[in-house]
């Protein structure tokens, strides 16, 4: 199925910020210093050595951070100067930041294996404990991850409620794993997920328990959500279905051998769904985010600042309800009018759908094909009836039972041409009868056509219509219109001509119980009729029909 464009949501494209770091080092390292002096030149090789290798207690360790980088190139600029921020602000917490230029510290670089990957390259010591930064070059994102570093991303927490609560209560969001011992199978993948995702989050891990699981626990959202072993492929894991692990395994000597209950890709999904905020505005930073996670998402559009807060008061508790399911998101209307347009109107001259000032909700459907789920009431979404219609709209579509809007043309008044308009709303009835084969051309634009292939195309239509009447000529502007939701054709690129072929008749493939299209080779500079009727002899249900054409004629 053709997927529907989303260049409309480009302005909405991640942005990635430059960051850097700064590293203050006490010690005998001689070197003049950075434009901050919270900084530290670090040159020489041994004592870079015993200055990343220092350990301190797990009260009070030895955390530093450094950056790797060539200064005078043009890509380490902004990370200088990030880095520079973070070190003035962080020092008096006792983080030691250092940087080492590339250039020059050739031994150092290569005793930190600087050289193999990109630079600038950050790395964190914690207790001689070498933790490598992968996140955004922000200031404040990388504060995050170093103040982290001080209480350690990932701890042991005691199995008791008082040493739970403190844990979960140490920052706004956090992750803690429960498990039997140390020797679980999920613990081992419970640590590959943490050190991923370190960067970004808390870590606490637990022994003595007799069900594992894992919670996160989000204090700013009053929210917290518990995965385990039930949870794998349902609405607390990823968006990607799995069926859930089993305990044990055959090995070659039939011997029962412990697997995970949850793997580390399930936890990772977890997590960042989880991690999420109920209710967020969408911006740049946080489209990927979404998207990439393949959950449909419900946008919420507004026309004004004093509907933000009623709508989140009205949205949160939907979001709690159906988390891990659906994403909420709201939307500037003034500002992305033509999304909101064309996410809310199916195309038609009838836009009863558009209620230009008032909030409106739009559910966006990513996979397994995008479609787009306009909500239709009279109802003011902020009035007592607006609730109700928006609460059991959500619902019906958890449950599968709300269709996609179509986008579509108006169905045209008269349609007797020797070539069929087809549209969004008359598609099923058209291309999808299961007593006709219908050859159809997806369209790129009108123009596109005229130009290239409507003097054939036409000639096409008389010849098949003189010859038999199960053969439907049809042709559909994709430009204007979409597939409904579920019809099984592959429309990747257009224009295209394809064959789509009935279910009741002659032998071949087409006789199942769903139609099946079949792509004719369609030349980039022209359509070819006697190419056209070789191509529906050797494929069409139908191909009887066309025996008594005299191919020298054509």
């Amino acid at each position: 199925m053709i997927a529907a464009s989303k260049a409309s949501l480009l302005p909405l494209v991640s942005l990635f910020a430059l960051l850097a770091l700064q590293v203050s080092a006490a010690g005998k390292c001689s070197a003049k210093q950075h434009d901050v002096e919270e900084v530290q030149i670090l040159k020489d090789a041994s004592f870079y050595r015993s200055w990343a290798k220092r350990k301190g207690s797990e009260e009070d360790p030895l955390v530093s951070f450094v950056m790797f980088c060539t200064p005078t190139k043009k890509e380490c600029k902004e990370p200088k100067k990030e880095f520079e921020k973070m070190a003035v602000k962080l020092v008096e917490k006792g983080i030691e930041f250092g940087s080492v230029d590339c250039a020059a510290e050739k031994e150092i670089c290569q005793d930190a294996k600087a050289y193999t990957t990109r630079l600038p390259l950050f790395k964190s010591y914690r207790n001689g404990q070498m933790s490598k930064y992968t996140g955004e070059l922000t200031s404040e994102r990388m504060s995050k991850y170093i103040i982290r570093q001080i209480k350690g991303p990932i701890r042991e927490v005691k199995n008791t409620s008082k040493h739970i609560e403190e844990f979960k209560a140490s920052e706004d969001f956090t992750v803690l794993g429960l498990f039997r011992d140390a020797s679980s199978p999920s613990y081992k993948e419970y640590l590959r997920a943490a050190k991923d995702l370190q960067v970004d989050y808390t870590f606490g891990y637990a022994f003595g328990a007799e069900e594992e699981h894992i919670v996160a626990h989000s204090v700013s959202n009053e929210f917290e959500t518990m995965f385990d072993s039930d949870s794998v492929g349902s609405s607390s894991s990823s968006s990607t279905q799995q069926e859930p692990n089993t305990t044990t395994s055959p090995d070659d000597d039939d011997e029962n051998e412990e697997i995970a209950k949850f793997t580390k890709d399930d936890i990772t999904g977890f997590i960042k769904t989880a991690s999420l905020p109920l209710v967020a505005d969408l911006d740049a930073d946080n489209f990927k985010i979404y998207t990439d996670m393949k959950l449909p998402i419900g946008f919420t559009f507004l026309h004004s600042a004093e509907d933000r807060e009623k709508m989140i008061e009205i949205l949160t508790p939907l979001a709690k309800l159906y988390r891990g399911y659906l994403n909420f998101l709201l939307i500037d209307g003034a500002k992305f009018e033509g999304l909101e347009d064309s996410m809310s109107n199916d195309g038609t001259s009838d836009k009863k759908r558009s209620k230009k000032g008032r909030p409106q909700f739009v559910i966006n459907e990513f996979e397994p094909e995008y479609h787009n789920y306009p909500l239709t009431t009279d109802a003011d979404l902020l009035s007592e009836e607006g609730e109700v219609a928006l609460a059991g709209f959500i619902e019906s579509f958890i449950l599968g039972e709300t269709k996609p809007m179509i986008i579509s043309e108006d169905i045209p008044e008269s349609n007797d041409q020797d070539i069929k308009v087809v549209v969004g709303h008359s598609f099923e009835e058209i291309v999808m009868d299961t007593k006709k084969d219908v050859l159809l051309m997806f369209m790129k634009s009108e123009m596109d056509y005229k130009e290239r292939f409507e003097r054939v195309y036409t000639k096409i239509a008389k010849v098949l219509q003189s010859q038999t009447d199960n053969i439907v000529v049809a042709k559909m502007n994709m430009k204007h219109n979409r597939l409904p939701k579920g019809v099984d054709l592959k429309v990747d690129v257009v224009p295209k001509l394809m064959l789509v072929k009935s279910t009741t008749a002659g032998k071949g493939v087409g006789r199942g119980d769903s139609k099946e299209g079949v792509d004719y080779a369609l030349n980039k500079n022209a359509l070819l009729l006697s190419k056209v009727i070789e191509f529906l002899e050797n494929n069409s249900n139908y191909a009887a029909d066309l025996k008594d054409l005299d191919h020298d004629e054509l």
